[in-house]
């Protein structure tokens, strides 16, 4: 990374790119931006953004990537595995892992990765709307809202239950879809949710994306 090392990563195809606060700091790098992050489960912790310049894995090279930062010891309790070590500088997943085709010979435990040809889908993009939410029974929960972000603006709030968006029934819409629409949108776009809050009448904040770049 950016021609220092090795360093060890754990490669995971369902995960982000992560790389924790030691790493970051032995490569002179300084975080920007105050986000919420989490894994399977309702549990959140803070998190950060760096940009690596270089990245190379064997003869593969990959320009200005970014990385979440956090520490991996807060991602689960485990005694053993993986996670249970500090040994570990991050997390290669499918933000670097997308650009390639990826096949694991596990006899001779050995990882080939061929470029893809032509732009990826969806590489380095993260939800602009500053919120994270899961599936319930009749809309979409709010687990948790960062502070300043265009969620937190627009009044949406940890335990809001999203039954509508734009007016369509939230249980007739995708986790997925409704996920890719906040990344993907263009910047700008409004989006409104119809909210039903507990002791609340159901109102309909507007959401407004945006984007912001790392330096």
């Amino acid at each position: 990374m950016n021609g220092r090392g090795p360093f060890q990563f754990i490669f995971d195809t369902g995960s982000v790119n992560l790389i924790t606060p030691a790493t970051s700091g032995e490569l002179g790098l300084k975080s920007v931006g105050d986000m919420k992050a989490r894994g399977a489960g309702t549990h959140t912790m803070k998190a950060s953004f760096i940009k690596v310049k270089q990245l190379k894995i064997g003869n593969a090279i990959v320009n200005d990537q970014l990385f979440i930062q956090m520490p991996l010891d807060t991602l689960a309790d485990q005694k053993r595995g993986a996670f249970a070590g500090s040994e570990f500088s991050g997390n290669i997943g499918g933000g670097i892992l997308k650009r390639f085709v990826v096949t694991f010979d596990y006899d001779r435990k050995v990882m080939y990765l061929q470029p893809m040809r032509g732009p990826g889908a969806d590489l380095d993009t993260f939800d602009r709307a500053g919120m994270w939410f899961n599936e319930g029974p009749t809309g979409f929960v709010i687990v948790d809202v960062t502070k300043g972000t265009p969620a937190a603006n627009a009044g949406l709030m940890k335990g809001d239950l999203i039954t509508a968006v734009d007016g369509t029934p939230a249980k007739s819409i995708k986790l997925y879809e409704l996920r890719r629409r906040l990344r993907d949108g263009p910047s700008g776009s409004r989006v409104d949710f119809t909210i039903d809050r507990r002791f609340a009448s159901p109102s309909v904040p507007s959401l407004r994306s945006e984007t912001r770049s790392l330096p």
